[in-house]
C-alpha cells in the first residue's frame, strides 16, 4: 500500500471523531451555541439583579421573565412608607396605595362638612314660634346668623385647606408615577406602555393604575392576552401557590398577590 494510502487511513477516525465531538457538543459546533444561547437566556436575570432603581432603599420590579419571584406586596408596603416620609400631606396617597385605592375617592370624604361643624360647635338655632310676627321673624334669623358666623368661618377655612390639599395630591401623584416607573426595568416599563390605556393614565398621572398593572406583568399577565387564557393563568398560578420553605409573611404576601390577580382577571 502507498504511503498516501496510509495517511487516508490514519486520518479518517481523526475526523470521525471530530464528526462525533461536533455532534455531542463537546467541542464545536451546536455545543458551544447552546451554550452561548444558554448564557443568553440568562443574562435577563442578571441585569435584573445588577439594577439599580432611582429610590435605593425601595424594591425594584421586573418582567418575570427576568425574576419570576417578586413580591409586589412587599414593594408596595415599603413605597407606602416611603411616601409617609418624604411627600407633604401624604396619608390620604399612602393610604390609596397600601389599599390600591383611588386617592381622589379617599379624599373626597374629608369634604368639609358645614353640618357637622355646626355639631362639633355645639350650635343651637332658634326655631320659628307658633304665630310669630314679622319682626320676631327677623330677629330670629339674625341671631341665628350670628350664632352661624363662627361655623361658617370655620367652614371657609376648612374648605380653602381641602383645596390645597387637592391640588397637593395631583402633584404627589405625578411625583409618585415617576419614581415607580424609575423602580421598574427597562424591559417591565416596555411592557407597561404597551398596557391598554397607558397614555391615557400617563396623563392623569394615575398611579394606583400603574400599580395594579405592574401586579399583573411582573406575573406575565397583561392586557394583550386573551381574557380566557389570562383568567386560566391567574386560576392555576393562586392555586399552586404554595409555602413550601418560605416565611409566613412572603407567603402570605405570595397569596395576596395571587389573589389580587385573580379579581383583576374577573374571575
Amino acid at each position: 500500500m502507498s504511503e498516501s494510502g496510509n495517511q487516508q487511513q490514519q486520518q479518517q477516525p481523526a475526523a470521525e471523531n471530530q464528526q462525533q465531538q461536533d455532534q455531542s457538543g463537546n467541542v464545536n459546533g451546536s455545543g458551544i451555541d447552546g451554550r452561548q444561547r444558554n448564557s443568553h437566556r440568562g443574562g435577563g436575570g442578571n441585569a435584573f439583579r445588577n439594577f439599580k432603581g432611582q429610590i435605593q432603599e425601595l424594591p425594584v420590579m421586573g418582567t418575570k421573565a427576568e425574576s419570576n419571584n417578586q413580591n409586589t406586596a412587599n414593594f408596595i408596603k415599603k413605597l407606602a412608607a416611603y411616601i409617609l416620609v418624604n411627600f407633604k400631606s401624604p396619608s390620604v396617597l399612602s393610604r390609596a396605595v397600601s389599599e390600591l385605592e383611588d386617592p381622589l375617592v379617599l379624599l373626597r370624604n374629608e369634604l368639609p362638612d358645614i353640618g357637622k361643624i355646626v355639631t362639633y360647635l355645639q350650635i343651637v338655632q332658634a326655631e320659628p314660634e307658633e304665630n310669630e310676627t314679622e319682626a320676631q321673624r327677623t330677629n330670629r334669623l339674625q341671631q341665628n346668623s350670628m350664632a352661624m358666623a363662627p361655623a361658617n368661618a370655620l367652614y371657609a377655612q376648612e374648605m380653602n385647606q381641602f383645596l390645597k390639599k387637592k391640588s397637593l395630591l395631583q402633584e404627589n401623584m405625578a411625583k409618585l408615577w415617576g419614581i415607580i416607573l424609575g423602580q421598574c426595568t427597562k424591559a417591565l416599563v416596555e411592557n407597561l406602555r404597551a398596557e391598554h390605556y397607558f397614555e391615557t393614565q400617563q396623563n392623569n398621572y394615575n398611579a394606583i393604575w400603574l400599580l395594579k398593572s405592574i401586579k399583573r406583568v411582573v406575573h406575565g399577565i397583561t392586557t394583550s392576552l386573551n381574557p380566557i387564557h389570562t383568567a386560566f393563568t391567574a386560576t392555576r398560578d393562586f392555586y399552586k401557590t404554595k409555602q413550601l420553605g418560605k416565611p409566613l409573611e412572603d407567603y402570605q404576601a405570595d397569596f395576596e398577590n395571587a389573589q389580587e390577580l385573580v379579581a383583576q382577571a374577573g374571575v
